[in-house]
């Protein structure tokens, strides 16, 4: 049965469905130009390690995402990319720390689209010869990422904030880890993760759920009967310590000006998926209240000149058993230990003065018309979706927490957030060295 959630405020529905074979269908229709799916598989980077028929298994780092890159590979030498083109769609694939994403974009022929997402995504083609092939490809992107200071330095952040959790390790894995992937290593973790009953497909554009399943429905019962000659895996969850593995991290690295990020760690979460939007929706509004950049702490660092505009803020977090958090603050200055400096200051006074009402008020507009603008665009209310349903809540559920939270609420976070016991302070500097040199 379809059920149908209306959102006044809005003037959007939320169709869903659960299809026989297990899969969660999630549609919100829209009279649009454009049509977006996505086929989101619950496997990710994390989940190297799992339980098959209660035997153990360990994969190398990566292999999610080297997973994400063969399916396209089809047996003729072709990739699935040019069946979608054939039919006008933009077709493309992502992999975070729980998840992996297959997706298309198209102005046309939405049911054959749907229908060729789910049947490439159900028919793996793993040789030794096509995994060895894409091993350089990796490898490339790989290097790519290592040659990105900013992504080495978040990485070097998460590596002093968690001690086991795989978000400290890299989502594409590293040279040496995905050398030890092989079609055997993916076949496993597709037969173990990429079942019908482990996966929901978002849409939104231009289409009825009738039509949905009139695609959909065929390739869907082959694969679920495909799925039943293969046991599902059970994640195992490195469960990481509370405390942090280091305070302050800093390498040298190819930047003209220092860069930094500035970590804190948070261990209170809670586990129930609405007082977890609940937690997450107020984290993000004390957020912006403190950290935004018509706020003190920016202006005031970049009108002394202590703060360049490359400047960002936010709360992260991932969902599962157990979950982690963190907000970090991030930025290029010449003497970064000063904006270490007057991050702490700036939270010691806060403590003591209070935050500002008015702020409040101000921010939580904001924050209320950025959430809804993404209803202007196919996409972004998939990616609203797709976030939804992953963390076990409604696409509309963040609206009434927005119109809900009172000042007193973020005030009452404050006072238990932002210890800077659990603050790591991370940079990467020049190399005065070879500068020195540059300059002889």
């Amino acid at each position: 049965m379809i059920e149908r959630i209306k959102n006044e405020r809005l003037n959007e529905c939320c169709e869903t469905y659960r299809h026989p074979s297990g899969l969660a269908i999630l549609l919100i229709p829209k009279k649009s130009a454009m049509t977006h799916a996505s086929l989101i598989v619950q496997f990710g980077s994390r989940d190297t390690l799992f339980e098959v028929n209660g035997e153990r298994v360990k994969c190398p780092d990566g292999v999610a995402h080297f997973l994400e890159h063969k399916l396209f590979a089809r047996p003729d030498g072709t990739d699935a990319n040019d069946l979608f083109s054939a039919l006008g769609a933009d077709a493309n694939a992502w992999t975070d720390y729980d998840k992996t994403a297959y997706l298309f974009n198209t102005t046309e022929d939405a049911e054959k689209a749907l229908r060729t997402l789910v049947k490439f995504v159900s028919e793996p083609y793993f040789t030794r010869e096509n995994v060895a092939r894409e091993r350089g490809i990796i490898r490339e992107e790989i290097a790519m990422g290592e040659d990105d200071p900013w992504q080495r330095l978040f990485e070097q952040t998460m590596k002093a904030m968690y001690a086991r959790h795989a978000v400290r390790r890299k989502i594409c894995g590293t040279a040496a880890s995905i050398q030890r992937i092989t079609h055997r290593t993916l076949q496993c973790c597709y037969d173990a993760f990429y079942r019908p009953s482990n996966m929901y497909l978002v849409v939104c554009g231009n289409i009825t759920m009738e039509e949905i399943l009139a695609s959909v429905d065929e390739p869907l019962n082959d694969w679920s009967q495909r799925t039943q000659k293969t046991p599902a895996g059970t994640r195992i969850y490195e469960v990481d310590r509370p405390r942090l593995v280091h305070r302050r991290v800093s390498q040298i690295g190819a930047v003209a000006r220092p860069i930094f990020q500035i970590g804190w760690k948070n261990t209170d979460l809670p586990t129930d998926p609405q007082e977890r939007l609940r937690h997450e929706t107020e984290m993000d509004l004390l957020s912006e209240m403190l950290f935004c950049r018509a706020g003190r702490f920016y202006h005031e660092l970049f009108e002394s000149g202590k703060l360049s505009p490359s400047y960002s803020y936010g709360y992260s977090t991932l969902s599962g058993q157990p979950g982690i958090a963190h907000h970090v603050v991030a930025g290029e200055a010449d003497d970064p230990e000063q904006v270490w400096e007057a991050y702490r200051d700036y939270l010691k006074e806060v403590r003591r003065t209070g935050l500002d009402r008015e702020d409040f008020e101000r921010l939580r507009r904001v924050l209320y018309a950025s959430f809804v603008s993404e209803f202007d665009f196919p996409d972004g209310i998939a990616d609203l979706l797709c976030e939804a349903h992953g963390d076990g809540h409604g696409i509309f559920d963040t609206l009434d927490v927005l119109q809900s939270v009172t000042f007193e609420d973020i005030c009452a976070l404050f006072e238990r957030s932002f210890d800077l016991s659990m603050t790591v302070f991370s940079t990467i500097v020049p190399d005065i060295t070879n500068n020195d040199k540059e300059d002889q």
